[in-house]
């Protein structure tokens, strides 16, 4: 059904099958479960951290039972390949969100910079409430306070590509999550 190999190459490094896409559409399956609960009965602005986080806002929403507005910005920390810059890029704010349930879904939440700097910004909007879906989350590289209530997987410091997360845009295309080999 899927092209999901076991490992793959890109720029000569390997990396090899960490996750399946089965697991993690069974581990999105319950955090979107875990969100209709929490918001039932309200509706929810859904912000969606490009490019990395859409594979995940795709399959996440296929799960929610709730009224959803989606929303987009663009939040980037990482220069080429895997090195942070060191500063966030966040693209235009003009989201209207004054008293709406913000649930901003990001790919991965790694040292916490973008997430930190990205829901500072977001609460000049003055939304009701703001709360971070992360498919991944590497709690040991955390160097900025950020609370994720809804996390797919805790992770190391390896570095994964796929399902959205690339090495210097590359690997994005796969739907299972591969693991730096090398």
């Amino acid at each position: 059904m899927y092209y999901e190999p076991d490992s793959i190459e890109i720029n000569n490094r390997k990396f090899e099958k960490l996750y399946s896409f089965e697991i993690l559409q069974a581990r999105v399956e319950e955090l979107a479960k875990k969100i209709n609960r929490d918001y039932a009965g309200q509706t929810l602005e859904i912000v969606v951290v490009l490019t990395g986080a859409m594979p995940f806002a795709t399959e996440l929403m296929k799960f929610l039972t709730l009224d959803v507005r989606v929303r987009t910005i663009s939040a980037k920390s990482y220069g080429a390949a895997m090195e942070s810059s060191g500063k966030v890029n966040i693209g235009r704010n003009d989201l209207k969100l004054l008293g709406e349930n913000v649930l901003i879904v990001e790919d991965i939440v790694d040292s916490g910079r973008t997430m930190h700097t990205l829901t500072a910004k977001l609460r000049r909007n003055n939304p009701k409430s703001i709360e971070i879906a992360a498919l991944f989350l590497k709690p040991k590289k955390l160097e900025f306070p950020v609370v994720a209530k809804y996390v797919g997987f805790e992770i190391g410091p390896e570095f994964v590509v796929g399902f959205g997360l690339d090495y210097d845009e590359q690997g994005r295309q796969y739907p299972a999550i591969y693991c730096l080999a090398d």
